[in-house]
Formats: structure tokens, C-alpha cells, sequence
């Protein structure tokens, strides 16, 4: 039914497993069944359209649509860049034969987070699902710091054929002086140039309503990477759309409690219903 539907289930939200250049099957959103579709327990269905229009909008996707080149880079992260290679080896690793150190990275990257969307991490399942991993395309770029051999970061890039996403970055935060992320990000970069060349497109996610998060400005400042505008739709569940009715005009009111993890997740739905409401045109314009 997943397959057939082409919606997954993530985060308490089904959305669509098309690419974001794809139209995205709306009628599966009629058919008898849907919000069982994918397993959980989804409160909604959240999808995009109108992909890398003039804009700009509300609603994006970061991508990097051409060549790297090095030279495009400013002169003081060209040196940087360089400092995170000296210090650091790029390599592409199979993720089984170090789930320990994968296990420890991830740890102390997820330690730093936000209480209010720090995901809980099980020793077990995460190695286990390292296994797995393959099934999806899944290319993991591994930083390993010269001086000690040691696992420092490491990136996890699905290749979809048609477009390829960045599904992981995690890094020691002990480590990111050193540029830890400029030579992880340079080495994945450089090993997908030719693809990008070719039409071939990376895509770092949409605009994030939850995460607290710099990356994507990183991205774009120093590599490249630009915002593709595009349109948000959301379908809530049942008695779903209700409640936000209710809360939305209180949304103000619930900034105010962010730290508060449950209220911090109604927050990231009442901004993208905020956004949605204000959405006009075909593209925002």
C-alpha cells in the first residue's frame, strides 16, 4: 500500500516519497485507507508543488544545482576548507564496519541538541539499523581525524537517481573547530561534481519549522547551495484541522512555551499553517 500510495510515514506526518521536482499523487489522499497507509500514527499529510518557482516564497527546498568550483569560494574559507583537509581524511565508509564509533559520534552530536526536539537514541536499534541502510542508497562520507585515525563526523547521502539528498550530517562537537563540516561537505561536493554536471541535483531538505538550525545558510553562503521556492499544502486528519482552528488565533501565546517539547512541535504546525494561510497565487506572488 505504501509503495502503491507513494507517501511514507515520518514524524507523525505522512509525505510524499516522489522527488521534489515530481507532481505528487493527490488523489491518494481521497482513497479509503490512506491515513493507515504507512503505518504510525500520522496527524497529517504535508506535500509540495509549484517546485523552484520565480518566488520568492514562504515554503523552499535547499539545493545545489551546479558545479562546485573551488574558486567560487571566498579566499578566507578556501583556507578553511584547507585546514579541515589537512586535519581531517574524507573517505566512504560501509557503516557496519564501525557501528561504535558511529554510535559515539551520533551520541555527542545529539547531546548538544535542544531539549525541546532531542531524539532519543537506543544503543541497539541505532547499529542495527545500520544494516539497513544500504537498502536505501544510502552513501555514508566518513571524516576521520589524521592524527588519531579516530571517526570525527560522518554524512549520509541517498542517491534517488533522478535527485540526491543529504539524509545526515553528525558531527563531535569537539572536533568542528577544526572545520570538521567545511572538508566533510567539500569531499561529498566533489565526489557528486560530475553528477551535478549532468542535471543531477543535491537537495539538503525543506525550510525547517522545528530545528534551530544554521546549516542551510551555511550551505548557501559558502557552497553554493540556493533556495528552490515552492508551495505548501497540508491535509490534516479528522478532528486534526479542529484543533488547530482552535489554536491558531493562541499561537502567540504558545511561542511564549517553546521550550516545552510538545508545545515546541504544535509551534513548527502552527507556523507552517501560518505560512499556508498567507500563501497566495500559484507560488506566493
Amino acid at each position: 500500500m505504501q509503495q502503491e500510495l507513494k507517501w511514507t510515514y515520518y514524524n507523525h506526518a505522512l509525505i510524499p516519497t516522489t522527488a521534489p521536482h515530481e507532481a505528487v499523487d493527490e488523489e491518494a489522499l481521497k482513497q479509503k485507507g490512506f491515513w493507515k497507509s504507512a503505518g504510525g500514527h500520522p496527524f497529517l499529510a504535508r506535500w509540495t508543488s509549484n517546485y523552484d518557482c520565480p518566488g520568492p516564497t514562504e515554503w523552499w527546498y535547499v539545493i545545489k544545482d551546479q558545479p562546485f568550483d573551488f574558486m567560487d569560494v571566498g579566499s578566507n574559507y578556501r583556507q578553511k576548507i584547507r585546514r579541515g583537509l589537512k586535519d581531517f581524511d574524507i573517505r566512504i565508509i560501509e557503516p557496519t564496519e564501525y557501528p561504535e564509533a558511529m554510535y559515539t559520534v551520533e551520541a555527542e552530536a545529539l547531546a548538544v541538541y535542544p531539549a525541546k526536539y532531542r531524539p532519543k537514541l537506543n544503543h541497539d536499534q541505532f547499529v542495527s539499523s545500520l544494516k539497513d541502510r544500504h537498502k536505501y542508497n544510502c552513501i555514508t562520507f566518513a571524516a576521520f581525524e589524521k592524527e588519531t585515525d579516530e571517526l570525527a563526523g560522518y554524512m549520509c547521502i541517498i542517491d534517488h537517481t533522478s535527485y540526491i539528498s543529504l539524509y545526515a550530517l553528525k558531527t563531535r562537537p569537539s572536533m568542528e573547530k577544526k572545520q570538521l563540516n567545511a572538508a566533510l561537505v567539500y569531499g561529498m561536493l566533489e565526489h557528486f561534481n560530475n553528477d551535478i554536471a549532468q542535471g543531477i541535483y543535491i537537495v539538503d531538505g525543506e525550510r525547517s519549522v522545528l530545528h534551530e538550525t544554521q546549516f542551510q545558510d551555511y550551505l548557501e553562503k559558502y557552497f553554493g547551495f540556493r533556495k528552490a521556492y515552492c508551495r505548501l499544502h497540508i491535509r490534516y486528519r479528522g478532528g486534526i484541522r479542529l484543533i488547530i482552528a482552535c489554536l491558531y488565533p493562541i499561537r502567540g501565546l504558545l511561542r511564549a512555551l517553546n521550550e516545552v517539547k510538545f508545545i515546541c512541535q504544535i509551534n513548527s504546525v502552527l507556523k507552517m499553517e501560518d505560512i499556508i494561510r498567507k500563501q497566495k497565487g500559484s507560488c506566493g506572488a
